[in-house]
């Protein structure tokens, strides 16, 4: 931040060196982080050709029960998402999906919810949310509403202890419980990021040898999608069900929005759509509605009380004998 307003003091022509510097660096951290991406696929078959090299084709079937578990958890999850969605902000999940589906493939290709925050939470706004609730549950919930990562650390924590032979007791499950409560935060940011929190799981515990967790590199990106779809549902069904608790929530917007409306002006700005927005309002207000606030949650102009100003010492009068008061002085 400092360096930053360093060079708007001293200006751009004068640090124009140092800009390109970082531009190049920048373009350079993108191209290794691309080669990557590219070669990555290869490491995961790698890390699963080693499992099954060595320790024989039957782990298949082992993973496959694993990766079964998370998945059935998730859509036991999933359906009780859509219960209380329905039941507590009248939502139908189903066309929410589909009035995010962008957001939620942009956050299974890149494995990531981060990726998707500022979308999301315009889309909620958008789907009649107020600001202020999105902008305190969704950033909350990106470290502390983790559902998908909470099941998949859960369920992979039970299949390597089973692996290494240790039966877990109710005392040492709730132990593991309350260490994955700390360890787990922050997942959201960062794909693959469920090896820490199983690493510093393991050390903490006792339970398994740390280098155990590598038994999960051949499932862990199949399981992925199923974290990420999990992990940013839970996000958005908490954010309506706090608007409509602290009474923030539009029932009337969400349906307009779900019809493919914008129904205000910061989220036609964040969603690139400006010219739709004002050819939408355009048709609105000629059609007799009123017309969108800037942003939701917040009031119209013609819904700001207005105040009149009077002498000190006098009482407030009706607003026409204040009005003529004031042009008589």
């Amino acid at each position: 931040m400092f360096f930053g307003a360093a060079i708007v003091v001293i200006g751009r022509e004068r640090c124009m060196p140092v800009i390109s510097l970082m531009e190049t660096v920048l373009e350079l951290i993108f191209k290794i982080m691309s080669w990557i991406m590219k070669v990555a696929p290869i490491g995961a078959f790698g890390a699963m050709a080693f499992i099954i090299g060595q320790y024989g084709l039957s782990t298949l079937g082992t993973y496959a029960k694993l990766i079964a578990a998370c998945y059935a958890a998730a859509i036991v999850f999933i359906a009780l998402l859509f219960l209380v969605a329905w039941s507590f902000a009248r939502v139908p999940l189903w066309q929410f999906l589909k009035y995010t589906r962008e957001e939620f493939l942009l956050a299974l290709g890149t494995a990531s919810t981060e990726a998707v925050m500022p979308r999301i939470m315009t889309k909620l706004t958008n789907a009649g949310c107020s600001r202020a609730t999105t902008g305190l549950v969704v950033p909350t919930g990106y470290s502390f509403n983790l559902d998908g990562a909470a099941i998949y650390l859960s369920i992979s924590l039970l299949f390597l202890a089973q692996a290494f032979g240790h039966h877990l007791d109710l005392g040492q499950q709730l132990a593991a419980l309350g260490v994955l409560l700390l360890t787990s935060k922050g997942m959201a940011g960062v794909p693959g990021s469920s090896f820490l929190a199983l690493s510093a799981t393991a050390a903490a515990l006792g339970i398994f040898p740390v280098a155990g967790v590598a038994l999960l590199l051949g499932a862990d990106r199949l399981m992925d999608s199923m974290r990420v779809v999990v992990n940013l549902l839970g996000n958005c069904v908490a954010t309506f069900v706090v608007s409509k608790w602290e009474g923030q929530f539009d029932r009337s917007v969400m349906v307009r929005a779900f019809r493919g409306e914008i129904t205000n002006h910061d989220s036609a700005i964040m969603l690139g759509v400006e010219d739709d927005f004002e050819d939408q309002e355009l048709e609105r207000i000629s059609g007799g509605e009123a017309p969108s606030p800037k942003f939701r949650g917040g009031p119209n102009p013609e819904d700001i009380p207005g105040f009149q100003m009077s002498r000190p010492g006098s009482h407030a009068g009706p607003p026409e004998r204040s009005s003529a008061a004031i042009n008589h002085e």
